[in-house]
């Protein structure tokens, strides 16, 4: 079965940062990203020419990542698709796309899962069934209030950074102790804690 992970946090704290992380230097080598603000795009592997040659990254799109994960980005042997979501067909086309593939092991990305409504099907599906089909999955999101159920209910390990709002907290003093509630609430960028359920 696969981890499931959910990423919490205030908005400018690292998130995005440490799942670039995570998908560069972890161990997957075909990674399905779902993002609506394209802040993984120029992580994606680009199409095969129409010769069937290799395509090549447009570097203008990284020009905003640090040099060395410039460097890391372009020497990569995975397979990183992103999808932009813009319209919810997006968000059914992707789910059609990753579940005909055969199960080997795979990393799904949704970023900022709020996006995709409270209740979703689609992702509800993915959280009960994708460990069949050999998929981890990481949500990403800025309060535990934005979380569909299913992705809380199914949710191996929190990675959670700064909070301050009193029910986000309300809620993590449910799964963690009153001294890590208070660490949460100093973390600063790039910190966070992580729990497991």
């Amino acid at each position: 079965m696969g981890l499931l992970t959910t990423i919490v946090g205030k908005k400018r704290r690292g998130k995005t940062t440490l799942v670039k992380h995570l998908i560069l230097t972890g161990e997957f080598k075909h990674i399905y990203i779902l993002d609506p603000q394209a802040e993984f795009l120029a992580l994606a592997t680009p199409p095969d020419n129409e010769d069937g040659s290799p395509g090549r990254r447009d570097v203008g799109l990284l020009k905003k990542e640090l040099p060395m994960i410039r460097e890391l980005i372009l020497s990569t042997k995975k397979y990183i698709y992103v999808k932009v979501y813009r319209v919810e067909q997006d968000l059914s086309d992707f789910f059609y796309e990753i579940w005909a593939l055969p199960a080997f092991p795979k990393l799904i990305v949704f970023d900022e899962v709020k996006t995709y409504g409270k209740t979703n099907p689609f992702i509800d599906y993915l959280y009960r069934l994708g460990g069949h089909k050999d998929m981890e999955l990481i949500a990403i999101a800025h309060r535990f209030a934005d979380l569909p159920l299913e992705t809380r209910s199914q949710t191996d390990q929190y990675i959670i950074f700064q909070m301050t709002e009193p029910r986000d907290l309300k809620f993590l003093k449910d799964i963690v102790s009153e001294e890590v509630v208070e660490e949460v609430k100093r973390l600063r960028y790039f910190q966070y804690i992580k729990t497991e359920l």
